[in-house]
């Protein structure tokens, strides 16, 4: 019989070997989803590439969802108990309407860019997809991998109205993030709170328009708009707890089109973020009130839509201990860089969605590099990576995956 030791080692040895083996073919995958990126529910490409993947590898039970949405079953085959549980595994696939400027070789061919990372998150969701199809005879219970279309603008509700999280039910869901704040090589596994919740909002002031040698006979919305921003930047020093973080950003203002008309409207676009839900509303609601009294003392009008609110990632703290443990035998230095981190990140992610639901782990996949000068941050139009973090990402999850099925205890 095996020891659990000697079976260990020799899973961490077929982890690796298989990693190395497929690693340059997940890298050329990445690179050809990034030369091609598609935005939100355009994933159509992207999707085809996924599919064909994954039939390459030998997968049979693939389904595509939402249009350009992909969930591949893998049917363990292991008995080492009684208990079988199902795994949901999730990569984000769309990009962001941004003009990539890295002049990289693969840089991408139209305007828009995967400038989140999530060209990557694709290529290790494959590369864990073929690891364990080849060690499914260890595999004792089943995975899920979902390829989610439109991640930035909440595209996992609509997974889980299709059913994503059913036939099998989903018992835990695991995804992770590029992160550019920590080293490639490294990993960081948040204690609790992972990401937070976040909603958008459109104002648009209404007033009304003229000549721009009569501002006497117009209601300037530029004017009003103006005052209700430095209002709301104001608001942010207000709400500005360290105890409790919350981020108001501005990202777009907007008005006219002629340097002598003054304009009927003018559109103000922000977002809101904080680790309490609740939070958000309140301050959503505040900012809308300081629209209503500025608008009203101006004789103006406005419209506030807000976006359906994210709520925070939030990680099972049985799952982040089972993966500090596993993840450790994926790490080739020590245990310093696993990192677990107390304090959330204030991006979001509608990976929410599927926390919301059921228990979930959200991981931290370090990208940056200070040999290669790789740092630039999250959705800025010269972010890269440093692609040598995808065989990481395929180890550790891969190993994480197996060591939580073959555990009864759980």
């Amino acid at each position: 019989m095996v020891k659990n030791n000697d079976f260990d080692e020799s899973l961490i040895k077929q982890i690796k070997s298989i990693s190395s083996e497929i690693e340059t073919d997940i890298i050329n995958i990445r690179r050809i989803i990034h030369k091609f990126p598609e935005l939100g529910n355009k994933e159509f490409n992207t999707s085809k590439v996924i599919v064909d993947k994954l039939k390459k590898i030998g997968y049979t039970d693939i389904e595509v969802i939402d249009n350009t949405g992909v969930l591949a079953i893998l049917h363990g085959e292991s008995k080492t108990n009684e208990i079988h549980k199902t795994v949901m595994f999730r990569s984000d696939i769309d990009a962001l309407p941004i003009k990539e400027e890295t002049n990289c070789e693969f840089s991408s061919l139209n305007e828009n860019m995967h400038a989140c990372g999530h060209d990557a998150h694709i290529a290790w969701g494959l590369g864990i997809a073929e690891v364990l199809f080849r060690l499914k005879h260890l595999v004792n219970g089943q995975v899920k991998f979902v390829f989610q279309p439109a991640e930035e603008t909440g595209g996992a509700k609509k997974l889980i109205d299709l059913g994503v999280l059913e036939n099998p039910n989903a018992d835990i869901v695991v995804g992770g993030h590029v992160w550019p704040e920590i080293e490639v090589g490294n990993i960081g596994i948040a204690r609790n709170v992972a990401m937070s919740s976040g909603s958008s909002f459109k104002l648009t002031v209404i007033g009304e328009g003229g000549h721009g040698a009569e501002p006497f006979n117009c209601i300037d919305p530029i004017a009003i708009g103006s005052e209700i921003y430095s209002s709301i930047q104001k608001l942010q020093y207000k709400i500005n707890n360290p105890k409790e973080p919350a981020i108001i950003s501005i990202c777009s203002f907007h008005s006219g089109f002629s340097r002598n008309i003054i304009p009927d409207i003018c559109k103000i676009e922000g977002t809101v973020r904080a680790v309490n839900r609740d939070l958000v509303v309140d301050i959503l609601d505040k900012i809308e009130d300081i629209a209503h009294n500025f608008t009203k003392s101006y004789k103006a009008s406005y419209k506030f839509d807000r976006s359906s609110i994210c709520s925070p990632v939030v990680n099972d703290i049985n799952l982040v201990n089972i993966m500090y443990n596993s993840a450790n035998k994926f790490i080739e230095t020590d245990s310093e860089h696993i990192k677990i981190i107390d304090y959330p990140a204030m991006t979001s992610d509608d990976f929410s969605a599927y926390t919301d639901k059921i228990p979930g782990l959200y991981v931290y996949i370090g990208s940056s590099s200070k040999d290669s000068g790789l740092s630039e941050k999250l959705h800025s139009n010269k972010f890269d990576l440093d692609e040598k973090l995808l065989r990481k990402a395929v180890n550790v999850f891969s190993g994480f995956i197996i060591d939580y099925l073959n555990n009864s205890n759980i």
